[in-house]
C-alpha cells in the first residue's frame, strides 16, 4: 500500500521546486485534495481541478472556477449535471449558445426566460406557447398578432402547415413547419425544409420536440438525413438511448460527448478510443485494460506519463526493449520506483543479463530492510544470485526473507533447496556426536527444548538437533566470540553469565548480562557473517555450542525441521536487529 506520509513529502518538495503538475498529482494520490484542485488550477489544468470538485460533492465551486476561467460551456455541463438547470443556461448564454440556453430554460421550467430567448431568435410560435404555459396570456396574443382569447375561447393550432415553394418564412414559421412535418411522419420533406433554410433553427426544433418521444426520434432521423449528427445526439440523448446517442456524437466528432454517453450506458469498450481522442488517455487505459486491449492501454498509459504502467504492460504484451525503456525512466522519488526496479531485474534476468540485474537490486535494497514493499525484490535478487552461481549471498538473502515470512514466495522451502545444494552431507547425528569435541550428553536437553526457536519440534528432530551440541566451558573474562570475527556458532547459556559489548567510537560499550536458559547468536540463521558483539564470561560460564555449519548441514538434510527453526526464530528477533546488530539481536526469547 501506498503511504500517504511519503506522497505528501514528495509533492511538497515537487511543489518547493515549482513543478505544480507533479505536486498536484501526488497530492491527489495522498488524498489531499484542496492542494491539488489549487494545485491543478495554477499548474494550467483547470478541467481536472473542477472534476475533483465536482467528484467531491462541490458542483457549484467547480462550475464557477470553470467560469472564472472563462470556460462556460463546460461550466454549463457540470451545473447541467448536478441538475441545475437555470444556471446551466446562464452559462450557456455567456457562451453564445442562445437556442442551448433556451431548451435549458425550458428544462428548468423557467417559461418566461425560454420565451424570451425563443422571440429573441424570431421563432414567435414557441415563444407564444411558453408565455402561455407562464400565464403571460397578452405576450403569447402580442406575438400571434392577435387579440387575446376571452375566456372561454380557444384557438386551432392544429392546421396543417403547407410550405409553398419558394416561400420566405422566419424562425419561428421554420420550426412550426418542420414539427409539423416531424408530426405528420414526413422526416424526409423535414430533413429536405431543415437543409436549405437559411436559419439555424436546430435547437428550436429540440425545444419543440422536447418530451415527445415519438417527435424525438423522428427529429433524431431528420437530424440524421440532414447529417446534423450533434443534434440527432441530443434527441436520443433526451430519450435516454446513451448508447444511440454516443453513436452519433461520435459521428460528430465530438469524442467528448461520446465517452459520456458510451459510459452512461455501461459500454467501456466503445467509450474508451473516445477518452483518449477528447484528451483523457489516462481513463481511457483503464477501460482499455479492463476489456482486455493492453496494447492500447499500454499506449495511452505512456501517453498520459504512467511510465511504470505503461512499462508493465509492455513487458507483458512481451516488448522488454519498450518496457525496459520506460521502466528505467520511473524516478527514484516516485512510490512506484521499487515495483519498477523489480520489473526491470526480472527484465533483464529473463534476457540472460542477471549480473546487470543484481546491479539494479543491490541499488534499490541499499540500507533496506525487508518489507511488503521490499520483499519481492529481495526474493527476485534471490533468483538473479543463483542463477549467477552465487549460492552463499543467495542463502543469505532468502535467510532474511524467511526471517521476515517464510510463506512469502515460497522463501522457506526455497532456502531449505538451497541449503541442501550447498551444505556438505549432513553427518549422521550419532557420528556427529561422537565427533564432538565435548559431547554434550544429556546436559542441557531440557534447557534446548524450552527454547521458543526450537518449539513445535518432534522428539526426534530434538535428539537430532541435541547430538550435534557439545558443552563449553569458559572461565572469567574468557571470550565466547569477538566482534568483528566470523561467526561460527550459536551458544546457549546453561550456567553463569555473559557480559555482551558492542564496539563504538568511545571503545567498547556493554549492553549488559546475559544468564542462563538465554540463547546467543541467533543472527547466524540469517546469514550474519561476522558477530555483531563481544561475548565475555562474567565469571565460570558453561554454554551449550551449536556448530553453525552442522546446523546448516543437519537443517538441509530436513525440510520440516527447517522451516520450524526459521519460522520459529523469525518470532525471536525483529528484522532490523538482526541486520543492525546489539544485544538485542544476540538475545532470543528465553525458554
Amino acid at each position: 500500500m501506498v503511504n500517504r506520509s511519503e506522497l505528501r513529502e514528495q509533492a511538497a518538495k515537487a511543489e518547493a521546486q515549482k513543478q505544480p503538475l507533479d505536486a498536484a498529482v501526488l497530492y491527489e494520490r495522498a488524498g489531499d485534495l484542496e492542494r491539488a484542485i489549487a494545485l491543478y488550477t495554477r499548474g494550467g489544468v483547470p478541467t481536472r481541478a473542477a472534476q475533483l470538485l465536482e467528484s467531491s460533492g462541490r458542483a457549484p465551486q467547480a462550475a464557477a472556477l470553470l467560469t472564472s476561467l472563462g470556460r462556460h460551456l463546460d461550466a454549463a455541463a457540470v451545473h447541467d449535471r448536478a441538475r441545475d438547470y437555470a444556471k446551466a443556461a446562464a452559462a450557456l448564454l455567456r457562451g453564445g449558445q442562445r437556442e442551448r440556453a433556451a431548451a435549458m430554460f425550458e428544462r428548468a421550467e423557467a417559461w418566461s426566460d425560454a420565451a424570451k430567448l425563443y422571440a429573441s431568435m424570431g421563432n414567435r410560435e414557441r415563444a407564444a406557447q411558453l408565455f402561455e404555459t407562464a400565464g403571460d396570456r397578452d405576450r403569447a396574443a402580442e406575438l400571434r398578432g392577435v387579440a387575446a382569447p376571452t375566456p372561454g375561447e380557444t384557438t386551432d393550432t392544429s392546421a396543417p402547415v403547407e410550405v409553398a415553394t419558394g416561400a420566405v418564412m422566419d424562425a419561428g414559421q421554420l420550426v412550426a413547419a418542420v414539427v409539423a412535418m416531424l408530426r405528420a411522419g414526413k422526416v424526409d420533406d423535414a430533413s429536405r425544409l431543415y437543409v436549405t433554410s437559411q436559419e439555424d433553427v436546430g435547437y428550436g426544433i429540440l425545444a419543440a420536440v422536447a418530451g415527445g418521444g415519438p417527435q424525438q426520434l423522428a427529429a433524431a432521423k431528420m437530424f440524421e438525413a440532414a447529417r446534423d449528427f450533434a443534434k440527432a445526439g441530443e434527441c436520443l440523448e433526451g430519450l435516454e438511448d446513451y448508447a444511440g446517442a454516443g453513436a452519433y456524437y461520435e459521428r460528430a466528432d465530438d469524442a467528448f460527448m461520446a465517452a459520456e454517453m458510451y459510459l452512461r450506458a455501461g459500454d467501456q469498450e466503445r467509450a474508451a478510443p473516445m477518452l483518449d481522442r477528447s484528451g483523457n488517455p489516462a481513463k481511457a487505459a483503464e477501460l482499455f485494460e479492463a476489456t482486455g486491449k493492453l496494447d492500447l492501454a499500454a499506449a495511452c498509459h505512456e501517453k498520459a506519463g504512467h511510465v511504470l504502467a505503461a512499462g508493465q504492460l509492455y513487458a507483458k504484451l512481451g516488448n522488454p526493449g519498450k518496457a525496459l525503456q520506460l521502466l528505467q525512466r520511473v524516478p527514484r522519488e516516485d512510490p512506484g520506483w521499487l515495483r519498477a526496479s523489480r520489473a526491470v531485474g526480472e527484465l533483464l534476468a529473463a534476457h540472460g543479463q542477471a549480473a546487470v540485474a543484481i546491479g539494479r537490486y543491490d541499488e534499490a535494497l541499499k540500507g533496506a530492510s525487508v518489507t511488503e514493499q521490499t520483499a519481492p525484490l529481495f526474493s527476485h535478487l534471490a533468483t538473479c544470485l543463483e542463477q549467477a552461481g552465487d549460492l552463499t549471498r543467495a542463502a543469505s538473502v532468502l535467510r532474511q526473507l524467511a526471517a521476515w515470512r517464510a510463506d512469502f514466495e515460497d522463501a522457506g522451502h526455497r532456502l531449505v533447496a538451497l541449503l541442501k545444494r550447498t551444505a556438505a552431507p549432513a553427518t549422521p547425528p550419532a557420528a556427529a556426536a561422537a565427533q564432538a569435541p565435548g559431547p554434550a550428553g544429556s546436559k542441557g536437553f531440557d534447557q534446548l527444548q524450552g527454547q521458543e526457536v526450537f518449539q513445535a519440534l518432534s522428539p526426534a528432530q530434538l535428539r537430532d538437533l541435541h547430538a550435534i551440541c557439545e558443552v563449553r566451558s569458559y572461565q572469567p573474562g574468557e571470550p565466547l566470540a569477538e566482534a568483528g570475527e566470523r561467526a561460527s556458532a550459536l551458544f546457549l547459556v546453561l550456567r553463569g553469565a555473559v557480559r555482551v559489548a558492542v564496539p563504538s567510537a568511545q571503545g567498547p560499550k556493554v549492553l549488559g548480562n546475559v544468564g542462563p536458559g538465554t540463547p546467543l547468536g541467533l543472527v547466524h540463521l540469517f546469514g550474519a557473517a561476522t558477530n555483531p558483539a563481544r561475548l565475555v564470561a562474567d565469571g565460570e560460564v558453561d554454554v551449550l555450542a551449536i556448530s553453525a555449519a552442522r546446523l546448516a548441514a543437519l537443517l538441509a538434510a530436513d525440510d520440516q525441521l527447517a522451516l520450524r527453526v526459521y519460522r520459529n526464530a523469525s518470532k525471536s528477533l525483529a528484522l532490523g536487529l538482526l541486520a543492525g546488530g546489539g544485544v538485542a539481536a544476540w538475545v532470543g526469547g528465553a525458554g
